[in-house]
């Protein structure tokens, strides 16, 4: 460990040149990446699925092979459901996947592997297209993997007439799958809607809450601290001009201007020095 340490000291004091060069030699095209920032839609009520189409279609025209977003893996969820410092995390980013185990007979685990299984065995060349009860049946399995975005691009991916309990899919899996009664979320109604629509099976959570135990030991002032520094932000101008363009989102086109306002390098820039930036300078 000291070794690394010291290596670390000497890389951040010294001239580095990486060993393959800034612009190393790379086999085939360069991987592009799209990263979309995006508000929470369940934050702002005027927002329909119909709105989010202008959105939806431009992002469709990038043609993403990989769609990740963030959320918490059905692996973490199912890691963190068995420690107690993990207990205020999994509650606000988790779901019990109980009644889909149920259904299944499988764990976790044991979903996740067998969903792994049926996406090669779809992906080999020349597998016949999915019938409507293999695609419920894997949005069941993903449910009990508690991979919930790719189980809501299987349903979608289905013709609405199949939306049906069948399968083992009950008629409280079926609201769940519609999302009835929810909220929009960014999640299901950008990114695996438009998961669905690019013919892809599946979406990719990679956010990590992992690190959430070390908040145990912050103590309540660390907390305090960061309820402080988000309060100040809501009664910055940066704020109130987020603010004022929410207000002016009233079509599919206003949201999509909405959204580049979002992605814009000066709206980014000011979000970060106030937010991440604000809290590295705060001593507490």
């Amino acid at each position: 460990m000291w070794t690394s340490i010291a290596a670390l000291a000497l890389a951040a004091a010294s001239p580095f040149t990486p060993p393959l060069g800034p612009r190393p030699p790379v086999a085939g095209l360069r991987t592009q990446v799209l990263n979309l920032g995006s508000p929470h839609l369940s934050e702002l009520p005027a927002v329909t699925p119909a709105m989010l189409e202008p959105l939806i279609a431009n992002l469709a025209r990038f043609r993403p092979t990989i769609i990740t977003i963030e959320g918490v893996s059905g692996e973490q969820c199912d890691l963190m459901s068995r420690a107690a410092r993990y207990k205020d995390a999994w509650e606000s980013y988790c779901v019990d996947p109980a009644p889909a185990q149920k259904a299944t007979g499988m764990n976790q685990q044991q979903a996740e592997a067998a969903s792994d299984a049926i996406f090669e065995r779809w992906a080999t060349p020349g597998a016949p297209a999915p019938t409507a009860s293999e695609r419920r049946k894997l949005a069941l399995i993903l449910l009990a993997a508690n991979e919930r975005g790719s189980a809501w691009v299987q349903w979608l991916r289905l013709a609405p007439a199949d939306r049906v309990a069948a399968d083992g899919i009950d008629a409280e899996m079926v609201k769940a799958l519609n999302r009835e009664g929810r909220k929009l979320n960014e999640n299901y109604n950008v990114a695996a809607v438009l998961a669905a629509r690019l013919g892809l099976d599946r979406v990719y959570l990679v956010d990590d809450h992992t690190s959430d135990g070390a908040l145990l030991h912050a103590g309540k002032t660390y907390g305090d601290a960061m309820s402080a520094r988000w309060a100040r932000m809501r009664s910055a101008p940066m704020f109130a001009a987020y603010v004022a363009k929410t207000k002016e989102i009233v079509d599919g086109p206003s949201l999509l201007g909405f959204y580049r306002y979002l992605n814009s390098p000066e709206t980014l820039t000011t979000q970060i020095q106030g937010d991440f930036g604000g809290a590295l300078a705060d001593p507490l």
